[in-house]
């Protein structure tokens, strides 16, 4: 029994997805709630070596271990997420099906990880470094499509990883997040056939030879990516512009009900807590004071009337109000950020709005609405299952917010997701604003991924951009995607910093092309191959 154990025919014959399970494994603990993040780099080697390394896996067994990696892995990713999901006690319908998304969510994205493996099957190469570029290609395509079909949420992004690691995130500056996806597929790829050939080596020259062109491909691309990395960071700073010193006091508060909002009372706004830690900001004398968070369950209009909005019973206070309290809290030199649901012309707006010695000097309205959380779609309405205490219109693309120096792109909530925004707005823009609450989720998941998300927009753009979230993690991100400081999930108080912010800074690469040029060269790619493959029979 001992040698069957470590007879290889027995693991073909008794546990032949063994291989796809160990890879999904992995991948499972390279993310929430592990965390394991240095697992992604070998974590696809088992998956490479069952699809291009055993001669038993023909397309249907092939199908099957790309379903096990893409189902367990979606599976564990959507559960530990979309499980904590809370929302309006009133929805309790939708939270349900929101919770329970994670069985399709599992189900589709297991048939498209199988499908995915029986095309890798059908164009696999006689070379092996093809195949390596073909098994990574693959793989991010599958991720640009997940990304797409779920709106941008996609947690599963292999990139989310390398955020620790500056060579990696800043790279992104060329080929954005699928783009250092990309490597971290390329990279284990790379070592599971320079394990699997040197352990043949010895006994076949046929061997010894693919070991030596995989080892030096491996070279050549690790040689090119260090040139291009260092070549790009000349380009980005070489010279030293002209920088304007901003200072930011960073507001987290961890009440989730009580304590958690303000209110009118005979028409004047009160909110002891905020109050409070706005003493200790103004203690700092920032420029700016940030606070992530409603601050009151309600809406802000121009309108005298305390408690109908059209045919609603909705609570509202009106821009007078609340800039008696601001000029009476906040240091007349400091501008003051919230975030609010505003009536303006009989339309809601999700809004910025920005405050000085208690005039309301520019506001932003979010753009890129997600359907459910900030309006109820139309087919929702219909069947009764709303989600929304009412819907909020669309903020125009061409807003611009202009404090001195500064040049600010805005980024509400969801929006830090969207790539396409900070590329648009960083054409003009020298500095990125993104303020949000997670309190749907009982943890840092959500927050954490979006703090992620806010370090590549970061990169991408060659723009610093200030992450507010109310119960953390905040953080000031220097425009290569590091963090310079931080307060963490959990933690109250006030994050203060001083950040230098360019004038003109450069715009990068990526900032021209956006994801769809690296996509299409993929797209080209695999199809080229196909055809020499199709060409060959």
């Amino acid at each position: 029994m001992t040698t069957k154990l470590i007879d290889k025919k027995f693991f073909v014959k008794h546990a032949p997805f063994l291989l796809p399970f160990l890879s999904a494994t992995l991948l499972i603990l390279s993310f929430y709630p592990f965390k394991i993040y240095i697992l992604s780099f070998v974590a696809l080697i088992p998956l490479f070596h069952f699809i291009y390394f055993t001669p038993s896996t023909n397309k249907t067994r092939a199908f099957w271990g790309g379903l096990i990696v893409g189902s367990m892995f979606s599976t564990s990713i959507s559960f530990f997420t979309l499980m904590q999901f809370n929302w309006l006690p009133e929805t309790y319908l939708f939270i349900w099906i929101t919770r329970l998304l994670f069985i399709p969510i599992a189900i589709v994205t297991g048939f498209i990880a199988g499908l995915s493996t029986v095309f890798l099957k059908k164009i696999q190469s006689k070379s092996v470094n093809i195949n390596i570029f073909a098994f990574a290609s693959v793989w991010v395509l599958v991720e640009y499509v997940v990304s797409v079909v779920f709106a941008g949420f996609h947690y599963g992004l292999l990139a989310y990883t390398s955020a620790s690691i500056p060579f990696l995130i800043q790279l992104s500056s060329i080929g954005g997040t699928y783009f250092v996806s990309f490597l971290i597929v390329m990279t284990n790829g790379f070592v599971s056939s320079i394990f699997y050939f040197s352990t043949k080596s010895h006994a076949d020259n046929a061997f010894e030879s693919k070991l030596r062109k995989v080892f030096l491909s491996a070279i050549v691309v690790s040689v090119l990516l260090i040139t291009v990395f260092y070549a790009n960071k000349y380009y980005l700073y070489k010279e030293v512009p002209e920088a304007t010193e901003v200072s930011f006091a960073i507001i987290q508060i961890q009440d989730r009900r009580k304590g958690a909002f303000g209110d009118f009372v005979d028409g004047e706004f009160s909110f002891p807590k905020l109050e409070n830690i706005i003493k200790t900001a103004n203690k700092f004398n920032p420029d700016i004071i940030t606070y992530p968070f409603s601050s009151f369950v309600g809406v802000i209009s121009s309108s005298t009337n305390p408690s109908i909005v059209f045919d609603r019973k909705v609570i509202t206070g009106n821009f007078e109000s609340m800039g008696k309290w601001v000029s009476k809290n906040v240091n007349k030199n400091s501008v003051f950020l919230t975030w609010n649901n505003v009536l303006r012309d009989r339309s809601f707006y999700n809004e910025f709005n920005f405050w000085k010695d208690g005039e309301l000097i520019s506001y932003y309205q979010k753009r890129d609405l997600f359907p459910f959380m900030d309006y109820t779609p139309k087919f929702a309405q219909k069947i009764n299952l709303f989600s929304t205490p009412f819907d909020v219109e669309w903020g125009s693309y061409e807003q611009r917010s202009t404090l001195g120096d500064m040049r600010v792109s805005n980024l509400i909530c969801s929006e830090v997701n969207k790539s396409s925004i900070t590329r648009k707005d960083g054409a003009w823009a020298n500095i990125f604003i993104s303020i949000g609450s997670e309190a749907m989720f009982r943890d840092s998941v959500a927050g954490d991924l979006n703090l992620i998300n806010a370090q590549f927009r970061a990169a991408e753009n060659n723009r610093p951009i200030v992450r507010d979230d109310r119960l953390g993690p905040s953080a000031i991100i220097d425009r290569d995607g590091s963090i310079i400081d931080k307060m963490d999930f959990g933690e109250e108080g006030v994050l203060f910093k001083k950040i230098e912010i360019e004038k003109d800074p450069k715009r990068t690469f990526y900032s021209f092309t956006g994801d769809l040029l690296f996509i299409f060269i993929l797209i080209l790619f695999l199809v080229g191959i196909t055809y020499k493959k199709r060409k060959a029979y």
